[in-house]
């Protein structure tokens, strides 16, 4: 029921950018490629844009959340249906919730900040579609083999995940990167891409107060990783973890490039 480039405006208008003709152009695809013209999150005085929609890149949650309304006035289906009826059940996520439940009791990890402090761990009533997923490492790992064996989608659109939609190389190659640059990298749908000639890399990271994650998946060869921490500064044990991990050597040089700049 849902295109990638189809206008989100026939099903779904936020009232605060509504009298705004670009409302127009806002399609699916470039609210998975953070490419709306959204801020990361709405100001005092509500939404608007900040550019133009289709230009350069700009991470906005609010784009995931746009693309979330949409969706649900598109199928009609609430938007934790949505997930567990494509996702969570067909993948067998069965300790992953947007909000509370009554067998998260005693397996919350509690957050701690970067000085140490233990936090009041954050629990939602409500979902939010661009944060606060609540799962296990393993439960992810399910999520990055159905996405590295494209289960439940067709050929041509699981190719379409794979791409590279919004370059940012002109960007993130500096010339002290040069060396280990990846041939394509940018944001494919819903994913930062990697690309190392006919290899892919799909990885994605997290952070809050008091949690890092980070997860990747290369499906030609089905090698991946999920490190979740209860730790704002948990982004230290990536590399340490990788290496110990022997991690794709291309991979693990490009990450390691971006740590040291």
């Amino acid at each position: 029921k849902i295109g990638l480039d189809e206008p989100m405006a026939k099903h779904w208008t936020d009232p605060d950018i509504a009298k705004d003709p670009r409302t127009l152009l806002l399609t699916a695809r470039l609210a998975l490629t953070h490419r709306t013209g959204f801020p990361n999150w709405r100001g005092p005085g509500g939404l608007s844009f900040e550019r133009d929609p289709g230009g350069i890149v700009g991470y906005s949650g609010e784009g995931f959340e746009y693309l979330a309304r949409f969706a649900v006035r598109r199928t009609g289906t609430p938007f934790e249906q949505l997930s567990r009826s494509y996702v969570l059940r067909p993948t067998k996520m069965h300790s992953t919730s947007y909000t509370w439940k009554p067998w998260f009791e005693g397996r919350v990890a509690i957050p701690v900040d970067a000085d140490g402090k233990w936090l009041p761990p954050v629990v939602r009533n409500q979902p939010l579609a661009s944060d606060d997923l609540y799962t296990t490492a393993s439960d992810y790992a399910r999520f990055l083999i159905s996405v590295s064996k494209g289960s439940r989608l067709s050929r041509s659109l699981a190719e379409e995940r794979e791409r590279v939609h919004a370059s940012m190389r002109d960007i993130m190659c500096t010339p002290a990167r040069a060396s280990v640059c990846p041939d394509a990298i940018g944001w494919g749908l819903g994913w930062d891409i990697a690309g190392f000639g006919d290899k892919r890399v799909l990885w994605h990271t997290g952070s809050d107060k008091g949690e890092f994650s980070f997860a990747f998946i290369i499906p030609s060869t089905g090698e991946g990783a999920v490190v979740l921490t209860n730790s704002a500064v948990g982004y230290r044990a990536i590399l340490p973890v990788f290496k110990e991990m022997q991690v794709d050597p291309q991979y693990l040089a490009w990450l390691s490039a971006l740590a040291s700049q």
